[in-house]
């Protein structure tokens, strides 16, 4: 059954096969015409579910204050890291989240961390590699570096009050 629906994926342009030594080898056609169609499809159906596995992870991190993915996250294979770690989380936390993140990803996940102070030194000295993380796509998983200005929220309430 198996060798049948390898010749039909052969006969029909899905796949290519060579021989060595006697054996068959099968390998999927680059050129295949539906091949983009179908990487969407399968991508499209565990994306959901890897993105919110991938983000309940990473929301376990604890001494954090930003957490941020690129890289293969964001279908961007250029960037030098996958997952950008602001804060201090302890170590066993973190190795037992990357574990998490690389099983579910089934890919080998490239992070960064840096202590707030460094990464607020860096992005404001305009230094290329946190400047690139915010030029190219990203994702925040989330950022409690800023907070809401409760004094001027509460100021505004009082004059509307006295009104």
């Amino acid at each position: 059954m198996v060798a049948v629906n390898l010749k039909h994926f052969v006969k029909n342009g899905f796949l290519r096969t060579s021989e060595r030594k006697g054996e068959a080898y099968y390998r999927l056609n680059p050129r295949y015409g539906y091949l983009e169609e179908l990487r969407g499809f399968v991508v499209s159906k565990n994306h959901a579910r890897v993105r919110d596995n991938v983000w309940q992870s990473l929301e376990k991190l604890n001494n954090t204050v930003l957490v941020m993915l690129t890289g293969i996250f964001t279908n961007s294979a250029h960037m030098p890291t996958d997952l950008v770690i602001v804060g201090t989380p302890s170590p066993s936390t973190m190795k037992k989240v990357i574990e998490l993140i690389e099983k579910e990803m089934r890919l080998d996940v490239n992070y960064t961390i840096f202590s707030q102070e460094e990464f607020d030194e860096r992005v404001n000295m305009y230094e290329r590699f946190t400047r690139d993380l915010f030029d190219n796509p990203h994702l925040i998983v989330f950022d409690k570096r800023v907070k809401p200005n409760k004094k001027i929220e509460s100021s505004s309430l009082k004059n509307k009050k006295k009104k």
